[in-house]
């Protein structure tokens, strides 16, 4: 039994084999295109082979680098590179050139000796410098330790202009509390400038004693000059004033009578001012210890005028004296007699 086949099969069986006919013929034009391709690139590589040092293919298949083999050479090429630069650069130095030119002008290479003595040298020189260069940073660090503790003073004397100005007021006050005088003997304390005052109305009224116990010779006066020999100022001392010779002179330069006066005085002159300005407070007795031998008659008798007067103004006056004279004119004794199972003790009144 024969088989039918319809036309649609038969058309799509045509088309098939139209399109695998088409395909044939386009791979022939390929396989065509490609042989002639390959033929010039034989060529070619016939020509490139010819221009070589490779005689054969298999020489230059040999020839062909590996990955790492080709990295070595690369590695080795830049290494090499760099060296040239390195040495091009020194060729190029100043040192170098003139080298060359000695050179070129017949000039010998210097010796080993005088190479070992060029490298010292430049050793010598290399330690100098940064010798130099240590001291120039000790050198840049100390002025910058000045400059700082300048700024530091100026700071700190700007903030204490005042308590400076402060401190030489204050010294000025003490210098004149303490009497500091360029003339040392005129040096007066503030307490003895105080109590100068004080002390100069002691002596105005011991003065009118003095004056009448030594017929109007004797004045006490306040003396600011320091006596000699003396640690401190002046202000507290006196001078007597001679009107018989008129001059003025230290109390040392009385004879122990005149002394004896002057003390006298000052110790009447005293009460009488200490009793004037505590609110009439009375000072009704006085003792007065010794001196009585070293006066002569006549000043002894002035003197026991003086005390009776002040007697009669109401003070009890102490003498003690061991002056026969003077037991004769005074009544009222208080005597002590020594004896050798003990003193005796007498009052007579």
């Amino acid at each position: 039994m024969v088989a039918t086949i319809s036309f649609a099969d038969r058309v799509r069986m045509l088309e098939s084999y139209v399109e695998q006919a088409h395909r044939a013929v386009d791979a022939s034009r390929r396989l065509d295109d490609a042989t002639i391709s390959a033929a010039e690139s034989a060529h070619r590589a016939q020509q490139s082979l010819e221009r070589s040092v490779f005689e054969t293919f298999e020489a230059v298949q040999q020839a062909v680098l590996t990955e790492a083999q080709q990295q070595h050479l690369e590695q080795a090429i830049s290494a090499y590179r760099e060296e040239h630069a390195t040495l091009q650069a020194s060729l190029d130095r100043p040192a170098m050139r003139t080298v060359a030119t000695l050179i070129e002008h017949g000039q010998k290479a210097p010796s080993q000796e005088e190479l070992t003595r060029i490298r010292q040298e430049r050793d010598n020189v290399e330690q100098q410098y940064e010798t130099l260069m240590t001291r120039e940073g000790i050198r840049t660090n100390g002025i910058e330790t000045l400059e700082s503790l300048f700024q530091d003073y100026q700071d700190r004397q700007g903030e204490s202009a005042h308590a400076v100005e402060q401190a030489n007021l204050y010294a000025g006050l003490a210098r004149i509390a303490r009497g500091d005088n360029p003339d040392k003997n005129h040096q007066i304390d503030l307490v003895s400038y105080v109590l100068g005052g004080e002390f100069e109305q002691v002596l105005q009224v011991a003065s009118e004693h003095l004056q009448r116990m030594s017929d109007n010779r004797y004045r006490l006066v306040l003396s600011d000059k320091r006596e000699k020999r003396a640690r401190i100022g002046g202000g507290l001392n006196i001078s007597v004033e001679d009107n018989w010779n008129n001059d003025q002179r230290e109390v040392n330069s009385l004879s122990g009578g005149e002394s004896f006066l002057a003390s006298l005085s000052l110790a009447l002159g005293l009460a009488e001012v200490v009793q004037a300005r505590n609110g009439g407070i009375e000072i009704e007795t006085l003792f007065i210890d010794e001196g009585f031998g070293t006066l002569d008659a006549q000043t002894l008798e002035l003197v026991m005028e003086t005390l009776e007067n002040i007697r009669e103004n109401g003070r009890v006056i102490g003498l003690i004296s061991h002056v026969e004279d003077m037991k004769e004119r005074i009544s009222a004794q208080v005597s002590i007699e020594k004896r050798q199972n003990g003193s005796i003790l007498r009052v007579n009144v």
